[in-house]
């Protein structure tokens, strides 16, 4: 899971810089569809807006507090502001086109996936729902997950949704600290290549003390054979020749299974 809180000052050149620096490191890196990427952007706007101007009363004085959290799920992001609040008018109905107030508030409602506001008013949580074909991340008994590559669309964007859902998976790992006992088990049955910073990736995550076992599953021939050639895999299971200390003491935590259900039984108990 990823997440992270900002405190803007209420003035639209602070709004504008979050919003270009969130496109960039969250919305461009995690959702592909163009679509997609526009429509939170939108929606971003407009809630960082009506918070600036309707709840501030574009008081640069005042603030605007701005929480995210990336997980299975979605996307979330919650957008306070200081003013007193408000009474979602236009929450059942359109407000009239030519109104100058409401409009905002139907299009967020129209645009996001979910949209909640608290009792006051002055605080609104909006949602996106995770693009299809990002990785499914499903963890069991907080010691197992399970990382499917979703099949269909381009190979490139399920490779980049991959490498988002185990960034992750050991982000989440590493803020939890020492003795744990993650098994990761990684489904690549949909791709028939993957690239050299997905290999790099995995091969970090063998170095992280909270990661026990990388269990890699469905490997094509090709992706077979590029694990081997970037020393991630070897056929009597060792660690390749010349490898680091580091490496050697970590390189028994990788094992390769056919499928996620094989690998699963070899868990010990």
């Amino acid at each position: 899971m990823r997440e992270g809180r900002q405190v803007l000052a209420s003035t639209p050149q602070d709004i504008a810089q979050f919003l270009d620096d969130f496109r960039r490191m969250v919305v461009q890196a995690y959702f592909h569809r163009r679509e997609n990427r526009d429509r939170i952007e939108y929606v971003l706007m407009e809630v960082l807006d009506n918070a600036h101007e309707h709840g501030n009363r574009s008081l640069s004085d005042c603030c605007i507090t701005i929480a995210w959290r990336l997980g299975p799920a979605g996307l979330y992001v919650s957008v306070q502001d200081e003013g007193e609040g408000f009474s979602e008018r236009w929450s059942d109905a359109a407000a009239p086109h030519w109104s100058t107030r409401g409009r905002g508030v139907v299009s967020i409602r129209e645009y996001a996936d979910q949209v909640r506001y608290n009792g006051k008013g002055n605080k609104v949580t909006v949602s996106f729902k995770r693009e299809e074909n990002m990785a499914e991340i499903t963890i069991i008994e907080g010691r197992v997950c399970i990382i499917k590559a979703e099949a269909g669309g381009p190979v490139k964007e399920i490779i980049e949704a991959l490498k988002n859902a185990l960034v992750e998976v050991g982000d989440d790992a590493a803020n939890r600290g020492g003795g744990l006992d993650t098994s990761l088990f990684v489904d690549l049955t949909p791709l028939n290549i993957i690239n050299s910073s997905l290999i790099g990736l995995m091969g970090s995550l063998i170095m992280n003390e909270n990661i026990q076992l990388l269990c890699l599953c469905g490997l094509q021939p090709m992706v077979r054979d590029l694990l081997k050639r970037f020393g991630l895999s070897t056929e009597d299971g060792r660690a390749p020749a010349g490898a680091t200390p580091e490496i050697q003491a970590n390189f028994g935590k990788i094992l390769i299974c056919d499928t996620i259900a094989e690998g699963l039984a070899r868990l010990s108990p």
